[in-house]
């Protein structure tokens, strides 16, 4: 990001359990659409760490290569299958697009921009599918004037012991 400092201001346990089918889908979806309490600009990042190895039989997350360039394009329901967005895989310039799943060892990690397109299908293996999310954000990061939302309340970044900066030195909390 070209960020002096980045503090963690959200982590998520994800677990994708084997054997409940379309029911365990994350349709693509772009970050930022859960995230725009943050303004326009903004340094943020994910950090998506495979707790255990991941296998393309496991539902693994997968990624529109390049999408990050598309902008906003209002994609936001992890609850619906692949197959009924085909729009979010369509590139603007109408060329060819290319999907590349995130196959990991266990402590492997992959890292995304909010504007990525990314979702995941079912986990047809034995094993259930476990990470945890990581979202970051630079120094130079504000929240949208007004925003109410948990993420972005002063005393909440303010606090080191749930939003520690974790690569440089701290920066004030978003305004």
């Amino acid at each position: 990001t070209g960020a002096g400092a980045l503090q963690l201001w959200a982590s998520q346990l994800l677990l994708k359990p084997p054997g409940v089918g379309v029911a365990s889908h994350v349709g693509w979806h772009q970050d930022i659409h859960y995230w725009r309490y943050w303004a326009a600009g903004s340094e943020l990042l994910t950090v998506w760490i495979a707790l255990v190895e991941v296998h393309a039989d496991m539902g693994p997350m997968g990624f529109i290569v390049g999408s990050h360039r598309w902008g906003y394009r209002g994609l936001g329901d992890y609850f619906v299958d692949q197959g009924t967005t085909a729009s979010a895989t369509s590139a603007p310039d109408g060329a060819p697009v290319t999907e590349r799943a995130v196959l990991l060892p266990a402590g492997g990690l992959s890292v995304h921009h909010p504007l990525t397109v990314h979702g995941s299908g079912a986990n047809r293996s034995s094993t259930t599918r476990i990470s945890i999310a990581l979202h970051l954000r630079g120094e130079q990061t504000r929240a949208v004037p007004g925003a109410d939302d948990w993420h972005v309340q002063p005393s909440r970044l303010a606090d080191a012991w749930r939003c520690p900066w974790l690569e440089g030195k701290a920066a004030p909390a978003a305004e």
